[in-house]
């Protein structure tokens, strides 16, 4: 009996040290933990946060560019020393996928040469999604190209868009608007750097 007297003397000096070090070891858990917010998790690829990259890249260079703009039979070419890209390249970034809440939404495929990724694609399985197809080209595990192609119906219009980014060469924005009340309207922009 005495033992175990002993014993339940010592407990409460033993729990108070267990306690105090468990309270010890989650305190400076908590406070190397990452928040959620800290956590950035790809479904799929960044689109927006690529864009924004090369947006702040052309922001910073300016290069000379080259735009053509066509509107039904009319074509008007201009050069410009400066762009805003942040506008120009808007569109781009509106076309991310990358959600959590889409990713059962799209089928990812991926197509390997030598061993080396070629070209990621997503296609929509849901169709009331506006991205309908994203592909991203690769040379050599570097971006080449990428490919959006978008589509937007309702009962009041359909609109279609095609987009295609070339780092350091250029982009293209092709777009065709139809409503119940008018024909099919389109617009094509090709921009090309040059320098």
């Amino acid at each position: 009996m005495d033992k175990f007297a002993d014993l339940f003397k010592c407990y409460p000096m033993r729990l108070t040290i267990t306690l105090t070090l468990m309270i010890f070891f989650s305190a400076c858990q908590t406070e190397t933990a990452e928040t959620p917010n800290d956590l950035k998790q790809d479904y799929f690829f960044d689109l927006k946060s690529y864009i924004e990259g090369e947006i702040t890249k052309l922001n910073e260079q300016q290069p000379r560019i080259e735009k053509s703009i066509q509107l039904r039979d009319k074509t008007e070419v201009k050069q410009f020393g400066s762009l805003d890209y942040k506008k120009e390249l808007s569109v781009f970034s509106q076309a991310d996928i990358n959600k959590a809440a889409w990713t059962d939404k799209y089928e990812a495929d991926t197509l390997y040469e030598q061993g080396i990724i070629a070209k990621i694609s997503y296609q929509a399985i849901d169709p009331s999604l506006k991205t309908n197809l994203l592909e991203i080209s690769f040379t050599n595990d570097n971006i080449n190209h990428i490919y959006v192609k978008a589509i937007t119906e309702s009962l009041v219009a359909n609109v279609y868009k095609e987009m295609n980014y070339w780092p350091g060469k250029g982009y293209q924005l092709v777009s065709a608007q139809s409503t119940v009340l008018s024909d099919t309207t389109a617009v094509a922009i090709d921009a090309q750097f040059l320098e």
